[in-house]
């Protein structure tokens, strides 16, 4: 009974200081390792079995990633990311323009595509324009991971549990809901957040002319990656396009589908792997591109699913939740966005549904925000910051420690929810 109850928090608990500190005795830790380390420790514990744990791994998001991997992977090698990141300097005339731009395309990419995917194509894109503009690394994966998870606020496709939402309250139309209540917050917030981190970064603003913009930019770093253009695979990058075209068409086929309440069922999984097979098949390179998969970021989630099921039994969270008046609006902002932080969002949001009134939006959008927006608070509020954390420090990045995000995240985050809460309660005045 002790193992079953106990180990798992303890498990937990010991996941999130390796995550914080990231070293232990001298001993350095990745993320990734630290999640294997919690999931082994329930295994071998008796904490949860080798077939609960196998059927706890949820299949259907260890291929999105797969997929989605194999994309962006193909997209990286074949040149055109850094084309991409170059396409989107030339349109910028100021470091203050430049952050904007990228936060509302990357917010509005996440509403429509997802946050993960968004997340695992772009933090190439915000790598490349950060050497190029030789600003902190670091700057540009904060402002992604910021801007996918606000972006992905308004939409009830953009993350895993406003689909959840969106599914379980009598909302008629969700798209439309989601809009007239959730869209001007949350380009507020993608036009802040960019100008806000920049102040408590300290990073003085510069502008420059399009013709010093470029002059700017043509330095060492960018003339490798123009050399780099000439190298790579015109195959493999009119197939990754390919790919990259198709998955947008389809997610977009599927939103009307769902918006026009046709009974279509073509997963997500289905569509980013479909979307993947002219890569895996005619690419070219299948085996680079293999290689550079992202697979330490899969083994964290494969590990997560296990370490979190076996907390999820333990059944201590559950009465937790419960401590919180959740009749409460303000009451439910916290639960969502702290207990999120130890549990993850979705797992959350199927807990706290089923004590919500279908007929109750205002209660329905709150824990979509405030799960949502959790994200912005540390490392492990949402899968798309690991993901971003994680692909930075594999392309030898410094990747960013769990309180530098923290630092950073919860002023932030205090400020989001702040203008949700405000805009959500005047709208439903």
């Amino acid at each position: 009974m002790f193992l079953r109850e106990f180990v798992p928090v303890l498990s937990l608990a010991l996941v999130i200081v390796l995550i914080s500190l990231r070293s232990l005795r001298g001993i350095k830790f990745e993320i990734w390792q630290a999640m294997v380390i919690g999931s082994f420790i329930v295994i071998l514990s008796g904490g949860i079995s080798l077939q609960e744990a196998f059927r706890a791994i949820d299949f259907d998001v260890i291929l999105f990633l797969f997929s989605m991997f194999v994309i962006g992977s193909a997209l990286e090698e074949s040149g055109y990311l850094q084309k991409l990141s170059y396409g989107i300097l030339k349109r910028v005339k100021s470091f203050g323009h430049l952050i904007l731009f990228f936060s509302l395309l990357m917010g509005f990419s996440s509403a429509i595509l997802m946050n993960d995917t968004v997340a695992i194509i772009a933090t190439p894109v915000g790598i490349y324009i950060s050497r190029i503009c030789g600003v902190d690394e670091k700057f540009f994966l904060l402002l992604l991971a910021f801007s996918v998870t606000i972006g992905s606020v308004m939409s009830p496709i953009g993350n895993p549990q406003n689909f959840l939402i969106a599914h379980y309250g009598n909302f008629g139309n969700e798209f439309w809901i989601f809009f007239i209540y959730l869209f001007a917050p949350t380009v507020v917030n993608l036009v802040i957040t960019p100008f806000f981190l920049k102040t408590l970064y300290r990073i003085k603003d510069f502008k420059i002319s399009f013709s010093e913009m470029k002059d700017f930019v043509q330095g060492k770093e960018f003339l490798e990656t123009e050399r780099s253009f000439e190298k790579s695979q015109k195959r493999l990058e009119i197939v990754s396009k390919l790919s990259m075209t198709l998955l947008i068409m389809l997610i977009v086929f599927r939103t009307i589908a769902i918006f026009l309440g046709l009974d279509i069922k073509f997963p997500i999984h289905y569509i980013t792997f479909v979307s993947a097979l002219p890569v895996l098949l005619f690419g070219g390179r299948t085996l680079r591109v293999l290689k550079n998969v992202d697979w330490k970021t899969l083994i964290f989630f494969v590990s997560m699913f296990v370490l979190m099921k076996s907390v999820w039994e333990t059944k201590l969270f559950q009465k937790l939740i419960f401590q919180f008046d959740l009749t409460s609006h303000l009451y439910l902002f916290g639960a969502g966005i702290l207990l999120s932080q130890l549990v993850s969002n979705v797992p959350l949001t199927m807990l706290i549904l089923p004590s919500l009134s279908r007929e109750d939006i205002f209660s329905l959008l709150v824990l979509a925000v405030s799960s949502t927006i959790a994200g912005n608070l540390t490392i492990l509020g949402a899968a798309s910051n690991v993901i971003i954390i994680q692909a930075s420090e594999k392309r030898k990045g410094e990747g960013i420690r769990f309180f530098e995000f923290v630092k950073f995240g919860f002023p932030i985050t205090l400020l989001n929810s702040a203008l949700y809460y405000i805009f959500m309660k005047i709208f439903f005045a």
